[in-house]
């Protein structure tokens, strides 16, 4: 058996060190990303949903209501199913407009991209 040098032992726990903070930066690193990636896809649905708010509310000022089949939950509830719940709190569903005609252009609310939409 050979014994090991005290210098090769310290060389090794050296490298073993780095290695381990090089590790550790790069979780960090990638967890860092992920939060800022999450945070800016979660602003970008935000300010989607506002727009469709803001469009809704300007189409029933500005337009006349044609259908009135639209499903929608006030601010703060998730529709599921037919329930809109927030955690364990559950409210009736709301009926909206999801045709409008405007000035002869008709808007139409597509459920599955959740946009108003022309119609052709």
């Amino acid at each position: 058996m050979k014994k090991k040098n005290i210098k090769d032992v310290s060389k090794l726990d050296i490298e073993n060190k780095r290695n381990l903070i090089f590790i550790i930066f790069t979780v960090l690193l990638i967890c860092a990303c992920l939060i800022a990636l999450y945070t800016i896809i979660n602003k970008n649905i935000e300010k989607e949903q506002n727009e469709t708010i803001n469009y809704t509310q300007w189409l029933s000022e500005h337009c006349v209501c044609l259908e009135d089949n639209l499903i929608y939950c006030p601010a703060g509830y998730d529709l599921i199913g037919k329930l809109c719940l927030n955690k364990s709190v559950s409210t009736p569903t709301l009926k909206g407009c999801s045709k409008y005609n405007c000035a002869g252009q008709i808007k139409f609310f597509d459920v599955k991209t959740q946009k108003w939409l022309n119609q052709n």
